[in-house]
């Protein structure tokens, strides 16, 4: 067994095909499968049903993927240290929270391909208490979250703190706060999230306790709801202010305040700090402070 046969089945378990991978490699495709045999008699193991067209990977094989990627990300970071440069290298697994997957997430990939041309990056959405969970175990390196009630035991960078803002209908720009809790339903983000845990202690400090709830996962069919009259809602004014031509109005929350810091986490002892600050630099943000 050796790191390129292990690196060979990944790749066809990603592509689905010998023939895909033998172009993905640069080899031929006798040589992926002479490649694919010998793995197999090394681990005592049928890694692939060869009765299908093309092989299918049987479930021993598929059982090998998270411990294969643990290798190879292993081996990544060891490299990168020999070459004593500060570049990234290797694979890197990033989590964000979906508010941030649509705003931070195309800009970072973007400027990977030119910053970090030499590393390879994962990417998940999550909530963020279970995206710090995976940081922590080290099934990912590092994620972007609203800092809320997160484990101990992992480094939070802030990126930025944001405001969070009331968005009506049409029509209903001049309708008091206590009004709408009779009139329209709240469209509510997933209380369980980062951001429905802060709205929903913002209603409990302004003692606003809509008759009607809809609660949602996903910020864009909030969107949609309230540009179509269905119900109001509160959410980070940035992910507002990206729909300008939607027909809802953004007004200032009224009575308290209400914030949400978003933060980078990672531990030091899988993401070492030049990593840290290239990948922070790839957000967008050049300046962070480190929270304890």
């Amino acid at each position: 067994m050796n790191i390129r046969s292990l690196r060979t089945l990944l790749s066809i378990s990603e592509t689905g095909s010998f023939s895909l991978t033998a172009g993905a490699l640069n080899m031929t495709l006798p040589a992926v499968s002479m490649q694919m045999k010998a793995l197999e008699d090394s681990l005592g193991q049928k890694l692939f049903d060869r009765s299908a067209r093309p092989p299918r990977m049987t479930p021993e094989a598929r059982a090998l993927l998270p411990d294969i990627r643990t290798i190879l990300d292993a081996r990544a970071r060891i490299e990168a240290l020999s070459h004593g440069s500060d570049a990234l290298r290797g694979i890197y697994r990033i989590g964000f929270v979906p508010t941030t997957s649509v705003r931070l997430l195309p800009g970072f990939l973007k400027r990977a391909q030119t910053d970090a041309a030499s590393a390879t990056f994962e990417t998940s959405t999550g909530l963020s208490v279970p995206l710090a969970k995976a940081v922590l175990s080290g099934r990912l390196e590092c994620a972007v979250v609203t800092d809320e009630d997160l484990p101990e035991g992992i480094r939070r960078d802030r990126i930025c703190t944001e405001s969070m803002a009331l968005a009506l209908p049409d029509g209903f720009e001049t309708v008091p706060l206590s009004e709408l809790a009779n009139t329209l339903p709240f469209l509510q983000f997933l209380p369980a999230g980062g951001i429905g845990r802060h709205i929903d202690g913002w209603l409990r400090e302004a003692r606003h306790k809509p008759n009607t709830r809809i609660t949602f996962d996903m910020v864009e069919p909030i969107i949609e709801c309230l540009s179509h009259g269905i119900g109001y809602t509160i959410l980070p004014r940035p992910d507002l202010e990206r729909w300008p031509d939607k027909p809802f109005h953004i007004i200032d929350l009224p009575g308290p305040s209400l914030t949400r810091d978003l933060v980078f986490i990672s531990r030091d002892t899988t993401l070492n700090a030049s990593a840290r600050a290239h990948i922070l630099a790839m957000l967008g943000t050049s300046s962070h402070d480190e929270m304890r």
